[in-house]
């Protein structure tokens, strides 16, 4: 058996040398694992597990074994041939317990699929714009996405133990609400005692069924329905979805992010995935950071407790309403460009057209109505769906939606284009040529009778569009934090923004390069019509961050 640490110095300047090309399946992974060992990996050049993501964004799994099989007509041996399968009764070997000889077949096998793979799904990638997205864009990005899950973040594990104790306190009074309410104790997570209190005692009228039982259904859009009904009893479903909300953020976050902070470093090190999202966007997973709310109080308090290195500071950058900048762009609408590129409260404004008031005289209400219908056009929602989320009627709902239409003609003709080019193709595609191979748009559809495919179709140039931008701003700033010597660092990628942590001194330095490189390079690269907008904001955790106006640092 090799020694690990005179073959790992062996090794490092060919690691380290970027003009040697290494690739692999999920070498993602190797390079977290030889950071770990102290050894630097430059030169990425393939990984046939994006590869195949680009060419089919939609399929569920790109691990090996599965590619192997599909383009190789290849049975990879099974690892649990080597270490046992998982039981109770006799635990799984460590590799260090295999014979030499099986693991070094086990893991030539390995790389010797992964090399097969990557030339061959390659040279499917049929030049620009795949390959260009390949090459420049999604292979670079792998050491980005290293760096963030090696850095990590600081937890505050004594902020979320007073968290976790309070929301235990609120879950035990909830349930007494609730035992008010239903007019008896019951065990609210049976669905067969819910359905019974809610349906047969109370008498509210049943939304949906299951499709495997055909019993009423009591998932989150039923209990969001009948908790907007107004009728005696529907405070109970409010209550129930207070208390599925409380309990799943304690049991998902508060107890569980602590149990996760690596003992060496003292943080949370989550992987941030970037071939699971068909449009590309990036997920995180154990933990996912992308599902802490932002606008319940519980979801902020949880936020509070990332922390930068002691003495630091974080940095918060976050895109500025990206999706309807890039709306604006693909429709070519001169009325929503305008309003970007004067700076306007989008928002407000829409609200002002719809209700056929001055802009001074938009309501808060108002306003967050059209900013759910701004957001509701660009992902295909329907006058049903609109109507349940603001809690009013499908025909006042349907007013809204033909009010917007009327007003941005030019993004009902955007659409209806889309679509069309979608049915003669068989995909969309975004601003820098990503594809989604979507089937079932139709020849012929209005706005309220989209399918889901149609849906889809429309989310996906917008949404995966803003994944391209964001991605290319997180190569940007990474090439930039090493080329001007920096210490700071890039944490976090949630949605449209981009957490970083700054040692004193650095903070201003840094705020710059990141609007920077988040804004005017793209915009050049891209030929967009329409400004971004970066939102720069820092503070001593994630939470209690303060806006940084220009000049400030």
């Amino acid at each position: 058996m090799l020694d690990s640490a005179p073959t790992l110095e062996r090794l490092r300047p060919i690691f380290a040398d970027p003009n040697i090309a290494k690739l692999n399946q999920n070498i993602k992974y190797d390079l977290l694992v030889l950071r770990g060992r102290g050894v630097e990996v430059h030169g990425v050049s393939g990984d046939p597990m994006v590869a195949d993501y680009l060419l089919h964004a939609g399929e569920r799994t790109h691990n090996l074994e599965e590619l192997a099989r599909r383009y190789l007509n290849h049975p990879m041996v099974p690892i649990e041939d080597l270490i046992g399968k998982k039981s109770k009764k006799q635990p799984q070997l460590r590799m260090d317990q295999v014979a030499v000889d099986r693991v070094a077949a086990y893991a030539g096998e390995d790389a010797d699929a992964a090399w097969r793979l990557c030339l061959h799904l390659e040279s499917r990638l049929e030049g620009p714009p795949l390959r260009t997205l390949y090459d420049e864009l999604e292979i670079p990005l792998i050491e980005v996405l290293a760096e963030l899950e090696y850095n990590g973040i600081r937890l505050d594990k004594k902020l979320l133990k007073r968290v976790g104790d309070d929301m235990g306190r609120r879950l035990e009074q909830i349930e007494k609400e609730i035992y008010v309410l239903a007019g008896r104790p019951f065990n609210i997570g049976s669905l067969p005692q819910l359905r019974k209190v809610l349906f047969e005692e109370l008498k509210l009228p049943i939304q949906g069924k299951t499709g495997v039982t055909g019993a009423p259904s009591t998932d989150q859009e039923t209990l969001e329905k009948l908790a907007a009904l107004g009728l005696p009893g529907s405070e109970l479903p409010r209550k129930i979805l207070e208390q599925r909300q409380t309990a799943k953020l304690k049991s998902t976050y508060v107890d569980a992010l602590p149990e996760m902070v690596n003992p060496a470093t003292r943080r949370i090190h989550a992987s941030f995935n970037q071939t699971v999202a068909a449009t590309g966007r990036l997920s995180s997973s154990d933990p996912n950071l992308q599902n802490i709310p932002v606008r319940s109080e519980q979801g902020r308090e949880i936020r509070q407790a990332f922390l930068p290195e002691e003495g630091w500071r974080l940095l918060t950058a976050d895109y500025s309403q990206i999706e309807l900048r890039l709306l604006a762009h693909f429709t070519d609408d001169e009325a929503l460009q305008r309003a970007f590129a004067e700076d306007h409260d989008v928002h407000s404004l829409v609200a002002a057209q719809i209700f056929g008031v001055e802009e001074g005289l938009v309501t808060p209400e108002m306003r967050r109505m059209a900013k759910t219908v701004n957001f509701g056009v660009i992902y295909g929602m329907s006058g049903h769906g609109l109507a349940v989320r603001l809690g009013i009627s499908r025909d006042e709902a349907n007013r809204f939606i033909e009010a917007y239409f009327a007003r941005y003609p030019k993004v009902l003709d955007y659409q209806a284009k889309l679509l069309e080019e979608c049915m003669r193709t068989g995909y969309v595609s975004t601003i820098l040529g990503r594809r989604r191979a979507i089937a079932g748009v139709r020849s012929k559809s209005t706005y309220q009778q989209r399918n889901q495919p149609e849906r889809e179709a429309i989310n996906m140039e917008i949404q995966g569009s803003a994944a391209d931008l964001i991605k290319l701003a997180m190569l940007h700033i990474h090439q930039r934090l090493r080329r001007d010597g920096l210490r700071s660092r890039m944490l976090m990628q949630i949605h449209d923004e981009l957490v970083f942590e700054a040692p004193p001194g650095e903070l201003k330095q840094l705020a710059a390069l990141v609007k920077e490189e988040m804004t005017t390079p793209l915009e050049k690269e891209l030929s967009l019509r329409t400004p971004l907008k970066v939102e720069l904001a820092a503070g001593p955790n994630w939470l209690d961050v303060e806006e940084i106006v220009e000049g400030e640092g």
